[in-house]
């Protein structure tokens, strides 16, 4: 199953079963955009006992996917369980059969603690997760087979693999976030050579100020994904991006300041 809608924050659920046996490899998982973003919310190749969530994103532009996954051994997967992800703009809840088994930070400390939206922080470190997804994804559950160069930890199919066999699926729900929400972000931050801004909605100008509050640099974009060069700009100044979405009345604003190194 491929949904023909994008999502982004919100919701996601799916009751399910997979088949007994070896090489089977059944996913419920999330993917789109043009920088590879994916939440694998239900994600077995090592046998029925192990679920594997995981989350990825083409960070550089490089077409190179970084991932932040993590198992869970214990499960009868072959039995049905309520697979749900909640996946917000601070944080990925991963949830089975109601019960919370990880939460995935988008940003933390330098010491580890997470920073969630709202937080009041202060000057310091931080540590923003490369993985995390920053555009629109579809939907899939597919089941596929494996074979002797599958990932680490699999088997492959061979001749006591049961076939034909069955993915079951219950439902899949989908709760999508309330309002017409806008959301912008910069990588890296910090930046030294270049920054790229993504949003979820038209950029309509990116500009530059120095820490003193002068403007700098202007540019039109009028698309939801933009590169700009800041190798000549001097230490310590600040980019604000500025976006409104042409699509509703009110006007709405998201900004964010980068740190040029």
């Amino acid at each position: 199953m491929w949904a023909k809608k994008r999502f982004f924050h919100g919701k996601f659920e799916a009751r399910c079963r997979m088949p007994g046996g070896k090489g089977f490899w059944p996913a419920f998982w999330m993917y789109g955009g043009t920088r590879g973003n994916e939440i694998d919310i239900f994600d077995s190749y090592a046998g029925t006992d192990k679920l594997v969530t995981n989350i990825l994103h083409d960070f550089e532009g490089n077409n190179k996917l970084v991932g932040c996954n993590e198992s869970f051994n214990g499960y009868d997967l072959t039995q049905w369980h309520t697979f749900t992800c909640i996946f917000d703009f601070d944080k990925i809840s991963f949830l089975v059969d109601d019960k919370l088994v990880r939460v995935v930070h988008r940003i933390v400390t330098a010491s580890g603690q997470p920073i969630n939206c709202g937080d009041k922080i202060s000057p310091g470190t931080y540590f923003y997760l490369k993985s995390y997804p920053l555009e629109q994804m579809r939907i899939i559950l597919n089941l596929a087979l494996t074979s002797p160069n599958g990932p680490a930890g699999s088997s492959p199919v061979d001749e006591t693999t049961p076939l034909p066999s069955v993915f079951e699926v219950d439902y899949v729900k989908v709760w999508e976030q309330g309002g017409e929400e806008i959301n912008v972000s910069v990588s890296p931050n910090p930046a030294s050579e270049k920054i790229t801004v993504t949003s979820n909605a038209v950029i309509n100008s990116l500009i530059i100020y120095n820490a003193s509050g002068q403007k700098i640099l202007s540019s039109p974009v009028g698309n939801t994904f933009f590169n700009e060069d800041i190798k000549n700009f001097k230490r310590y100044q600040y980019t604000d991006i500025k976006k409104f979405s042409a699509y509703i009345a009110t006007r709405r604003q998201s900004e964010e300041l980068i740190k040029l190194l």
